[in-house]
């Protein structure tokens, strides 16, 4: 297998901006954009309504190139076939995170959300919205739980039918430089070089946080003295069962 690129599919807080710099910086493969161009972002940023149409209108143009924006509801094989990029010349890669800690996330990040409740309860009960390249025909997804559910299953589909490797972020910082390496022989990608670079601050620019502050947050569970009692039965009450075992994590 001689792979020239990397697609990257990934919620929003995700990490998939920790994984994109690991693979710029480890491997010798094209990681396509996932995101708009950096200029056609500040064009429009004093104008959010129409930045977010301008960004849906560019996904729709270059698709065929690019494969989309990387936080979209992963595509069918069937669109995926008609780019003008072969996908034996792609190798898919899914990042995913436990589903508790990334509505936290998201819940301190509500990127794309133009009014989320401040109280996290109240937060993961309202309806998510959609943007036009989010590949959910516009319609406003119940609540972040079930967005969690319909992305990452999403995601398992199409690794299925195209192949691919799904990435929990749990396992990328426990252990990057294996995650690095694992893609690497899974995709027949080349390395840069033996020596593994990681991303030692935050990728987001936090202040006070960095790798290990992640990796402890993440691994330790501290992220589970944020959650109420109520939130956990509401969230426990929207999870998909069948896709947490898939994706191996477990219920509190």
């Amino acid at each position: 297998m001689n792979l020239q690129c990397i697609k990257l599919y990934g919620e929003r807080n995700c990490g998939t901006n920790y994984l994109e710099q690991l693979i710029r910086r480890n491997l010798t493969a094209t990681l396509l954009p996932g995101t708009a161009p950096a200029w056609l972002r500040r064009r429009f940023r004093h104008h959010p309504r129409l930045r977010e149409q301008v960004i849906d209108a560019y996904f729709f143009m270059t698709f065929g190139r690019n494969l989309g924006w990387k936080h979209m509801l992963a595509p069918d094989v069937a669109r995926l076939e008609r780019s003008i990029r072969p996908l034996g010349q792609t190798y898919f890669l899914f990042l995913v995170k436990n589903p508790y800690a990334w509505l936290l996330s998201l819940h301190r990040h509500p990127y794309h959300h133009p009014h989320p409740a401040g109280d996290f309860d109240a937060f993961i009960r309202a309806a998510w919205p959609t943007l036009g390249r989010e590949n959910h025909a516009r319609r406003p997804f119940l609540n972040p739980v079930v967005m969690w559910n319909l992305k990452n299953a999403s995601y398992l589909r199409l690794a299925r039918e195209a192949g691919g490797q799904i990435v929990r972020y749990e396992d990328l910082v426990a252990d990057p430089d294996a995650v690095i390496h694992a893609i690497a022989r899974a995709g027949g990608i080349k390395r840069k070089s033996d020596i593994f670079v990681n991303v030692e601050d935050s990728v987001k620019g936090e202040e006070n946080r960095d790798f290990a502050f992640y990796r402890a947050y993440y691994l330790e569970e501290r992220w589970r003295a944020e959650l109420s009692s109520s939130a956990i039965q509401f969230i426990n009450q929207h999870l998909d069962k069948t896709l947490l075992g898939d994706l191996r994590y477990h219920m509190l």
